[in-house]
């Protein structure tokens, strides 16, 4: 029996598949499976994508309420400055909507000028005309608790002082929406009324030891010093750096007036001088970071998920992204990009490649704990003297941000580190430079201290203890006492140093510094 052609002719395909190379049939599984795997990793990609939008930032932790909580409070409101700070600064027709801001008065107090200078005549005028408000002012420094309220809506009274315009705009809720910073928009509108302040105290010391009047001048001073402490009673960065240049000019204008006209204090008023030039706590004089810590971990619990554990994936708003600046960020890694890229890049990180960005950037723990450890090395400095802060951790920071920016892929691996942490290598340097120019002004002081009471000037730095110093002071420069050295028989001037000079420049081992006293 002969079988039939159709039944042994099989399919077309099968015949085809049969006849196709083994190379050909292992293509065709390969592509199978790509495509397999793409639609796979589509899926997860898009599943990863659900989860994230369902996931938003939990946030857990009000960090203004963390940061008023650390925020010294007045026991009374007696013993708060800030209030009749206020009062006075308007009654001087220093308010900022007051039309008395622009009077020539005004400016030629900005001026700061000194005695014979051309606009010393309008400063003393304007001086003698706010003589009371300036006096309760000058009174109300010597509080222990400056009392300005940070992180509430600024009311009528004090909008009088700082401007109405701060009046729809100065909440700070931490019942923000996450895609808000309460930390990044909290408002110090007192540290510029502050500074005017200071810059009023230090041209009315001059003015008042003119007159010689040296009970007036030394409150002046000892008012300036206390108004530089309490600029820094919120510490964020920028109020220490305020607080530091505060007393760093009010330091200038006491040094210059013992120049001018030591023998216009009384032996008291001397000690009261000197007192003033060591009374700046320990702890404002060394660099903390724990505001901005504050700041950073809020920004971080606003843009990643919470797993609970302290990790999460990086999940921005693009009004986030816009609001730190990210955007712009962005659009720097390639200048040469259309104008709307930036958005459109900015964008896509909240949109379709939210996973990828998510994966990308690395993780909320890891984020964290590099931000802790770079910001540690410069708190590590803060109790180092001039002489070592070449050598600082902060330098090893400074260079990792560095390194950070300089690449883009590790820029925007780790983008609220490179982008959130300011190089800060020179901040305890601010503040060891303080140290000692409140170091040198007392001793300043302690040697005319000294000259009144022996007749001449020491002849060691030591021989100012105990009865004019508790220590002996000490170079910055060097660890070594400072100099002292006199020459001729009437003093007509004297310096102290607590900086190198240009020639004293080595050109092996550089800067050759001294931190002598001179009295000449």
């Amino acid at each position: 029996m002969v079988d039939h052609p159709k039944s042994t002719a099989g399919t077309p395909g099968t015949l085809a598949n049969d006849q196709r190379s083994p190379l050909h049939r292992a293509v065709r599984r390969v592509l199978t499976w790509n495509v397999r795997a793409i639609f796979a990793v589509t899926f997860l990609y898009i599943a990863f994508g659900a989860w994230l939008w369902f996931h938003e930032p939990v946030i857990r932790i009000d960090h203004v309420a963390a940061l008023r909580a650390m925020m010294p409070v007045a026991a009374s409101p007696e013993q708060a400055v800030w209030p009749d700070f206020r009062d006075q600064m308007v009654a001087m027709g220093l308010g900022a909507d007051d039309p008395a801001h622009e009077s020539a008065g005004v400016e030629a107090m900005d001026a700061m000028p000194y005695p014979g200078s051309e606009q010393w005549a309008g400063a003393c005028e304007w001086l003698t005309a706010n003589a009371a408000p300036l006096a309760t002012l000058r009174d109300a420094t010597r509080r222990p608790v400056f009392g300005f309220p940070i992180g509430v809506p600024v009311s009528e009274a004090d909008a009088r002082l700082l401007g109405k315009r701060l009046l729809p705009s100065a909440s700070s809720s931490g019942a923000a929406s996450a895609s808000e910073f309460p930390m990044f928009s909290l408002l110090l509108p007192h540290l510029a009324p502050l500074r005017t302040a200071a810059r009023i105290l230090a041209v009315d010391m001059f003015a008042a030891a003119e007159i010689g009047d040296g009970e007036r001048a030394t409150r002046d001073a000892e008012a300036g010093i206390a108004l530089s402490i309490h600029a820094q009673e919120g510490r964020f960065l920028v109020n220490d750096l305020v607080g530091v240049a505060m007393r760093r000019m009010t330091l200038g204008r006491m040094m210059a007036l013992l120049e001018w006209k030591p023998e216009l204090f009384t032996d008291s008023q001397l000690a009261r001088m000197q007192a003033a030039a060591m009374s700046v706590p320990a702890q404002l004089q060394r660099l903390n970071l724990d505001f901005e810590r504050l700041a950073f971990n809020d920004v971080v619990q606003r843009m990643y998920t919470d797993n609970g554990n302290g990790d999460g994936w990086f999940r921005p708003s693009l009004a986030q992204m816009e609001a730190l600046g990210l955007g712009k960020g962005l659009g720097e890694t390639n200048p040469d990009a259309p104008g709307d890229m930036t958005q459109r890049v900015a964008a896509a990180s909240s949109g379709i490649l939210a996973p990828f960005a998510a994966m990308y950037v690395v993780g909320r723990r890891d984020m964290l704990d590099r931000y802790n450890t770079i910001i540690s090395r410069y708190e590590e400095d803060a109790s180092l003297p001039l002489r070592d802060l070449d050598h600082s951790r902060g330098a090893e920071s400074d260079n990792e941000l560095g390194m950070m920016m300089a690449g883009t892929a590790e820029r925007w691996r780790w983008c609220l580190v490179s982008f959130l942490t300011p190089a800060l290598g020179q901040a305890s340097h601010v503040s060891a430079v303080d140290r000692a120019v409140c170091l040198a002004t007392a001793t300043g002081y302690a040697a005319e201290r000294y000259r009144r009471a022996h007749g001449a000037w020491p002849g060691a730095a030591s021989d100012l203890v105990p009865a004019f110093m508790a220590t002996v002071p000490e170079d910055p420069w060097s660890g070594k006492r400072p100099r002292c050295a006199a020459r001729g028989g009437e003093r007509f001037g004297w310096r102290i140093r607590c900086r190198p000079r240009a020639h004293d420049l080595h050109p092996r081992r550089g800067w050759r510094t001294s931190w002598g006293i001179s009295f000449h």
